[in-house]
């Protein structure tokens, strides 16, 4: 088991723990579950608040409650998030530089790139950050500084100046959708500024799309499909709209045509 599977392993445990706790009592409390645990009252929150993002529970004052029976976490992550991040993390291959944005899939695509020696990651979360120093500790992550989100994303003032003073090799970002005539969008604006602001700062870009209709939660549009090199898709993605990706003259790359999520 490699230093990534026993990092991912140990938060899996973690959060299935508070699952189970859920499904028993109906509520956890944040520092009961810190001491049953033995982590940090942050890295409870930090749990919680990516549990709530995945809808299996809501965030209460001091700790959370019930939604839903506990669930595993391998229904958290789609089978086909694995070999999308694989596969960004290959196009990136060994680039001095890269930044990476919020979201689960970056996520796996930072756990992968720690891996790489004398690789630089600027990371747009504190999850992307977190997750790339747990998988090795020596690995050179720097975040981009900024308002921190609930789901741990950096946007504001402060990360749109800091990003408009990088050039960095690659950037690799998480979709909420694109829309007919050819914009990506994002689900804020702020948001939406970190996401150009991060393209604009690349020599080339690598824009992940999971499965589902681009049309999702985002309302924002933040770069023209144009403006991107590579395309990493879900198999989710209705093939009307991977076509419209491949009408852009993109490198469109569809990963999980055989895999059930």
């Amino acid at each position: 088991m490699t230093v990534v599977d026993v990092a991912e392993a140990r938060v899996n445990a973690r959060r299935d723990r508070i699952l189970e706790r859920l499904g028993r009592d109906g509520r956890v409390e944040v520092g009961d579950l810190a001491v049953e645990l033995a982590v940090t009252e942050e890295t409870i929150r930090r749990d919680l608040r990516s549990l709530e993002n995945h809808r299996l529970l809501r965030r209460t004052h001091g700790g959370a409650v019930s939604v839903a029976a506990g669930e595993p976490m391998a229904r958290l992550r789609p089978a086909e998030w694995e070999p999308m991040a694989a596969a960004a993390a290959d196009l990136v291959s060994d680039a001095p530089a890269v930044y990476l944005g919020p979201g689960p899939v970056c996520e796996m695509v930072a756990a992968l790139l720690a891996q790489r020696p004398g690789i630089q990651l600027i990371a747009g979360s504190t999850s992307v950050a977190l997750t790339a120093v747990l998988a090795n500790p020596d690995a050179k992550v720097h975040t981009i500084g900024g308002a921190v989100q609930a789901d741990g994303s950096l946007s504001g003032m402060w990360a749109r100046d800091q990003l408009a003073g990088l050039e960095v090799d690659f950037s690799v970002i998480e979709t909420d959708g694109f829309t007919p005539d050819g914009y990506f969008l994002a689900s804020d604006p702020e948001g939406a500024a970190a996401l150009s602001a991060a393209l604009t700062a690349a020599r080339a870009a690598v824009v992940l799309v999971k499965g589902g209709s681009p049309a999702g939660p985002g309302y924002v549009k933040y770069a023209r499909l144009s403006d991107v090199d590579h395309v990493v898709a879900s198999a989710g993605v209705p093939e009307g709209d991977l076509d419209r990706l491949q009408d852009a003259n993109l490198d469109v790359l569809v990963i999980g045509s055989d895999v059930k999520s």
